[in-house]
């Protein structure tokens, strides 16, 4: 993973790639608990 190998907080990682902490948190939960990641979008199928 890009952060841990630059030993940088999660604070700085989210700051620089412009995600507020609390998605990038809940993001990694689901790769963590193998749920694959869906995108929201507001335009209908």
């Amino acid at each position: 993973m890009i952060r841990t190998d630059a030993e940088m907080p999660v604070s700085r990682f989210c700051s620089l790639i412009g995600i507020p902490r609390r998605t990038y948190n809940r993001k990694l939960a689901l790769v963590r608990q193998g749920r694959p990641q869906t995108a929201v979008t507001c335009y209908p199928d």
